[in-house]
């Protein structure tokens, strides 16, 4: 499997270095950086409160390099994108190590598959989304698996999660659910037990710093995006998956229908069954949450989809008596 590994990563690389894949910079950022704003008057906190101003900022080494280097622009961007796209692999195959009965290099070659196929469809500026999303499924399912995390690890990539996934506003919105999400759930384990652990004492500490933070570029593009659509739901919803709501006749009670027995099965099938993946399948509902309201957004229930499709597939294809032990050690730390 590591030579399977090192080949997809030779052969993507080599379509990446030779231009046969480029991914090219959104229209919003070059929109900014041929305005010639400074790079410093952005910094202020203000200032990154305009979501197109915090993109800048998150892809300004780009335009930096390119100007140091001579490389163009686009080239150095799907460089990046490269990059992200290998360190996306890298933490689901450990989020699905975790999960149990798969090897780190069988799920590293899946993974690589998936993410890589899955770029030649995407837009660059969504792939940075697709780490963040990977990122914090790694790390919320470490923290329920009983994994001692440093309250500065969960700060410092909880922060960077936000960024990352700040290239869009419904994106961006999803993992700042998740953090809302990963809070209470905290809060109801304390409520549950009567009993607050110096653990999750720091963790609800980081997560209410995190939310403090992001809060108010949370609520800019919440009143922006609503502006937008004149304060109309029904609009807000057409943008996305929830134009399915607007369907005529029986077209809409079918996808309806089949929402619903989609539904039905991951809650039995996972929720019920598979309980170490609790997490993955409550950001896959956030996800897809999101997506009713922007394609876009909807590529964030992609990571946890994918997570939760391989792990049952390798549940059943290995030994069931291991996948038993398996589940048993992940969930010796946690009842919910």
């Amino acid at each position: 499997m590591k030579y399977y590994q090192f080949l997809l990563v030779l052969i993507y690389s080599l379509l990446v270095f030779s231009g046969v894949i480029m991914f090219e910079l959104w229209w919003q950022v070059e929109y900014l950086y041929y305005s010639n704003i400074n790079i410093r008057d952005m910094l202020h906190y203000n200032q990154l409160l305009e979501g197109h101003n915090t993109r800048y900022v998150l892809v300004y080494p780009v335009y930096w390099l390119s100007s140091v280097t001579g490389l163009e622009r686009h080239y150095l961007f799907s460089i990046v994108i490269m990059l992200l796209i290998f360190t996306t692999s890298k933490l689901t195959s450990l989020t699905l190590v975790r999960l149990g009965n798969i090897s780190e290099s069988s799920a590293r070659v899946l993974s690589l598959l998936f993410f890589g196929s899955l770029s030649l469809v995407m837009n660059g500026r969504i792939v940075f989304a697709v780490l963040a999303m990977s990122w914090f499924i790694w790390l919320f399912v470490c923290w329920y698996s009983g994994v001692r995390l440093k309250a500065r690890t969960v700060l410092l990539s909880c922060v960077s999660i936000l960024w990352l996934s700040s290239v869009s506003s419904g994106t961006f919105s999803v993992i700042y659910v998740a953090i809302v999400t990963w809070l209470a759930w905290v809060a109801v384990r304390v409520a549950s037990n009567l009993f607050l652990s110096l653990r999750d004492l720091r963790i609800s500490i980081v997560l209410v710093v995190c939310l403090l933070i992001s809060s108010p570029l949370f609520f800019s593009y919440l009143d922006k995006n609503m502006s937008y659509y004149n304060y109309s739901m029904q609009a807000m919803l057409e943008h996305g998956v929830g134009n399915i709501f607007f369907f005529d006749g029986l077209a809409s009670v079918i996808i309806l229908l089949s929402i619903i027995s989609f539904a039905c099965l991951l809650y039995f099938g996972v929720f019920l069954y598979f309980r170490s993946q609790k997490p993955v399948l409550i950001l896959l509902a956030i996800g897809l949450f999101g997506g009713l309201f922007g394609y876009s957004t909807l590529v964030m229930s992609v990571p946890p989809l994918f997570i939760i499709t391989i792990s049952m597939l390798s549940r059943y294809v290995t030994s069931p008596r291991y996948g038993k032990q398996r589940e048993d050690v992940v969930m010796n730390y946690n009842s919910y």
